[in-house]
């Protein structure tokens, strides 16, 4: 059931990858058109500073999503509904802890936008904020009914509940926004979404898990162990939060909303080539554990990194390559005149991600073996990085020194010495890994891409040739892949070969 959990999640997390796609494709540009670019750069600014607050939750989500496995692992189920209801408790206390930061922030947002927000926008802003405290707040008590889902290796139901909610949010959107262009009235539909999908979420728990979450006795020693990690966890929340938004939040209060607009679109591409990266690795945690309690496990989890590697290079790889031919096309058509400068802010982003993206299993592994100590450490020498070099280029180049000064601290901290680290402390072979990750699938790469600057070059200017050229990419990149590219193995792993290769044999 546990492999059969990780594929379906696996598969649903692709099928969410692609709806979140659809959704900012299509739907960032009529929400756009419908807010107007002002009153959604106001939108954004907001929610940059709102998600911020998402690490007061000190990464409870994913301390209950190990735990839970590790009690599985260890055949302790038994300390499961006792440790989610010390969790929840904790939760509780943070939400309240959350209401009282938000208060002191409220009457600072005159302060830090009065140069850059008009009144109107101004009075909109501490509404939306108000709005988008309560979806934190419906957030981390989510994050404890998620953990324990995914601990139970349940995919099927965690992956399937976030599609049917993307789903929903989309509805609802067009409905809302096809009567209304209150920016407001947005926020708050989207918080009714995410709080009526929450309580579906703990109905699953309670009824389908069988977990009654009641606090028999507070245990010292597994707080304080369990403690260690999400302190980690916390730390590591804290400074990815501070790197995700500190480039909004600046841009908003040095150059105006406008301009988060225009960066606004250029995250969004760079979160779902992200995205690309987390089918697979974000269903691994438990699977990750299991293997590394085997006798051996340290060597089978090579093999891990590199299997879940090898499909992340494929869909990344393809991905960046496609974007640099016929990006600029594409942004063109997608959003209009006004967002030309969004090519080269995601082109900034994504190429220094690719490698580490790749590798994101390790961060699975780390969780396991509860060693986050060094990656914290890393990414906060990261974010005071990205703050400082942000902070001055911004002045002088506008979003694309935000862009550069995020991409500097990527390649610096979250590449470099994670690689070293991962070399060193975890004794991984990197150079091993990342050489079979792209064994032969680098060629394929670079064979479609060759294939679609031929086709670009005469099929151009508008939606029907973006689409045939990605389409003409696509067949060759397939070609060339089941030709060359996969090995036997992973070959075998896709249905209608797999029964080929049976009556070979």
């Amino acid at each position: 059931m546990g492999k059969s959990q990780v594929k379906i999640g696996a598969v649903l997390s692709y099928v969410l990858i692609v709806l979140n796609a659809v959704y900012g494709l299509i739907i960032t540009p009529f929400i756009i058109r419908h807010l107007g670019s002002s009153s959604y750069g106001v939108y954004k600014t907001i929610a940059a500073l709102t998600s911020s607050l998402i690490v007061v939750d000190l990464g409870l989500g994913g301390t209950i999503q190990r735990f839970t496995a590790k009690f599985i692992a260890e055949k302790e189920e038994r300390q499961i509904p006792n440790f989610a209801a010390m969790g929840l408790l904790i939760a509780i206390l943070l939400c309240v802890v959350l209401s009282l930061v938000s208060g002191c922030i409220y009457f600072f947002i005159d302060v830090i936008y009065e140069n850059t927000f008009s009144t109107d926008q101004l009075v909109l802003a501490k509404s939306i904020f108000v709005v988008s405290t309560l979806t934190v707040i419906v957030h981390i008590i989510e994050n404890i009914f998620n953990g324990l889902i995914t601990g139970f290796n349940r995919f099927g139901f965690g992956n399937g509940i976030k599609v049917i909610l993307l789903i929903t949010r989309v509805i609802a959107t067009i409905v809302f926004l096809s009567f209304s262009s209150d920016a407001l009235g947005f926020v708050i539909v989207i918080l009714l979404v995410n709080s009526f999908f929450v309580i579906l979420e703990i109905c699953y728990v309670r009824m389908r898990l069988g977990i009654k979450i009641k606090l028999e006795k507070w245990e010292p020693n597994l707080f304080f162990e369990a403690g260690k990690f999400t302190i980690l966890m916390f730390l590591t929340s804290l400074v990815t939060q501070i790197c995700t938004n500190l480039d909004n939040i600046v841009i908003g209060a040095i150059k105006g909303a406008e301009y988060v607009t225009v960066y606004s679109v250029g995250l969004l591409i760079f979160g779902m080539f992200s995205q690309l990266s987390c089918g697979v690795s974000g269903v691994m945690l438990p699977t990750v554990t299991n293997v590394l309690k085997e006798d051996d496990g340290e060597k089978r989890i090579i093999d891990v990194i590199i299997k879940t590697g090898r499909i992340q290079f494929l869909l990344l790889g393809a991905a960046i390559v496609g974007f640099i031919i016929i990006g600029q096309d594409f942004i063109k058509q997608w959003m209009g005149s006004g967002f030309e400068d969004v090519y080269i802010i995601t082109l900034v982003l994504i190429i220094p991600a690719i490698f580490e993206l790749c590798i994101n299993v390790c961060l699975s592994i780390l969780q396991a073996k509860n060693m986050l100590g060094f990656r914290t450490i890393a990414l906060s020498v990261s974010a005071l990085i990205n703050a400082i070099i942000t902070v001055i280029l911004v002045k002088y180049w506008s979003y694309i020194g935000a862009a550069v000064g995020t991409a500097f601290s990527y390649v610096a901290c979250s590449l470099i010495a994670m690689n070293i680290y991962y070399s060193k402390k975890i004794h991984l072979p990197m150079m091993y890994i990342y050489k079979n990750i792209v064994s032969r699938i680098w060629v394929c790469i670079l064979i479609s891409g060759l294939a679609l600057v031929v086709s670009s070059h005469f099929i151009n200017g508008n939606w029907v040739s973006i689409i045939i050229n990605i389409l003409v990419f696509c067949f060759v990149y397939s070609i060339s892949l089941l030709t060359f590219g996969l090995k036997k193995e992973e070959k075998m792993a896709i249905p209608f070969l797999k029964r080929f290769y049976v009556n070979e044999k």
